[in-house]
């Protein structure tokens, strides 16, 4: 399935920028920092840096809409399969009900996608990632 940034790559790698990004990608550094992007920019970031390094890349947010919202971006750049949303189950802890039958779906299916092969961006709140998840092995 052809994907958007497939489409606009070509003209991409003549921005200065993206090829800097691109080395810094290359090179491993992880303390890069960008700082005054938009959404647009931030989803055309991630979708750059996926398709060149071919890793997993979690992306996380101040809270689920933010994450949906560049969920929704991402799905056109790279396609709905290899962009994914795990979210937040909606429920404090100890309280007396079990979270929407949606939201466990949404994250099982996203859960399975963390254990494939294939290399994805996975998209989540501050919330939901500091949720401890159960081992695999339970």
């Amino acid at each position: 399935m052809s994907n958007f940034y497939s489409k606009i790559e070509s003209i991409l790698s003549n921005s200065t920028f993206l090829k800097e990004f691109e080395n810094d990608i290359k090179n491993n550094n992880d303390r890069s920092l960008f700082h005054n992007l938009n959404q647009t920019s931030k989803s055309l970031l991630l979708a750059h840096a996926f398709k060149k390094s071919h890793k997993n890349i979690i992306f996380v947010t101040a809270d689920d809409k933010i994450a949906e919202d560049y969920l929704d971006d991402l799905h056109l750049l790279v396609g709905e399969e290899n962009a994914h949303f795990l979210p937040d189950f909606e429920v404090l802890p100890y309280e007396q009900r079990s979270p929407h039958f949606m939201i466990r779906a949404q994250r099982i299916k996203t859960l399975t996608a963390t254990t494939s092969a294939q290399p994805a961006i996975f998209t989540t709140s501050v919330r939901s990632f500091l949720r401890k998840i159960t081992d695999p092995k339970i």
